[in-house]
């Protein structure tokens, strides 16, 4: 990782890293949810570049699912979940894909626990947050209507 003067600490890896380094991944995440897919798609290319192989694995599946509509990908996704490949924030998106994975495919049970335990790993203003809590608030209404009408 380079590095540089400003020092931010990186709570994942009890490191100092570069803010540039974080402006990446943020950047990144922004452009691919704003429908700016190309633009996304240059910044992965300086992502893979950082050599952090869990976080250039995640943002490779985060480029896959949102870009490029994938929903294939959710039980190579859980695998490396239950191989302790991730954690905290790298963790959480990839809980987070595998939630939108299911919710694309109509399974808004599981979806919600997926979407449940990735905001775990999310402080309170990320972007993956944001999106966690819409999805539960839309699948949480979806459950309802259609219990009140079964009912």
């Amino acid at each position: 990782m380079r590095r540089c003067n400003c020092s931010i600490k990186c709570v994942e890896h009890n490191s100092d890293i570069c803010c540039e380094g974080y402006e990446l991944q943020l950047y990144f995440h922004y452009f691919l949810h704003h429908n700016d897919a190309e633009y996304a798609k240059k910044l992965l290319a300086d992502i893979r570049d950082t050599g952090n192989a869990p976080f250039v694995q995640c943002c490779e599946w985060c480029y896959q699912v949102v870009a490029e509509h994938r929903n294939d990908l959710a039980n190579e996704m859980e695998d490396q979940v239950n191989a302790n490949v991730f954690s905290g924030y790298n963790l959480g998106i990839v809980l987070y894909l595998i939630a939108f994975q299911l919710q694309n495919e109509g399974d808004l049970k599981e979806a919600l626990e997926y979407y449940k335990t990735a905001m775990q790993c999310f402080v309170p203003h990320a972007i993956y947050m944001e999106l966690s809590s819409r999805n539960v608030e839309m699948i949480e209404n979806k459950l309802n209507e259609a219990d009140n009408f079964v009912d």
